[in-house]
């Protein structure tokens, strides 16, 4: 299961303002299979890279671009390329990449944000598990009974939220409205 990256804004009205910066997600780029590689195919404006090659350094994909089109660019305020004097440079890691594509996923699908809320919601339950039933640490060496008593601490956080929700609603029995 995926979520939007962390660290960046989750709100729309940020997203779509026109003055936001860029990120490598804004960029075209395609996976190259004879190499195995990203390729950036061009900016968000339009210009095609000079040339691209892979850092010995660093391991990072450095990408050229044109240094006077890139100064003339409306856009080189909020442009992630570094211009330089004689050289504009991206510097895109494969990581990198995929949190900006996997955030402008997010804001773009409706059906993964909607597969996104379930990941939250398991990692909800899984947070509650772990601070209310102690669920990480096990009381027994034998698997078995590990088993059997995440099990329990499971049916217990079902029961509770069971009757946390007909208290709400006020659908449970009187007899069970003190309990809890």
């Amino acid at each position: 299961m995926e979520g939007p990256s962390a660290g960046r804004s989750q709100s729309f009205e940020a997203y779509e303002q026109n003055d936001r910066p860029l990120d490598t997600g804004d960029f075209d780029i395609s996976f190259d299979e004879q190499n195995g590689e990203l390729c950036v195919n061009k900016c968000p404006k339009g210009q095609v890279p000079i040339e691209q090659n892979r850092s010995e350094k660093t391991g990072k994909i450095l990408v050229y671009f044109d240094v006077s089109v890139c100064r003339a660019c409306p856009e080189s305020e909020r442009c992630p390329v570094k211009i330089g004097k004689r050289t504009v440079t991206l510097t895109i890691d494969e990581t990198g990449y995929t949190g900006a594509a996997r955030h402008h996923k997010y804001m773009n699908e409706k059906e993964y944000r909607k597969e996104c809320a379930t990941r939250a919601g398991v990692e909800g339950t899984v947070s509650k598990l772990t601070r209310a039933y102690g669920v990480r640490k096990s009381r027994h060496r034998d698997r078995n009974r590990t088993s059997l008593q995440l099990v329990f601490a499971a049916i217990a956080c079902n029961v509770k939220r069971f009757i946390h929700h007909g208290q709400q609603y006020g659908y449970l029995e009187p007899e069970l409205q003190g309990c809890c």
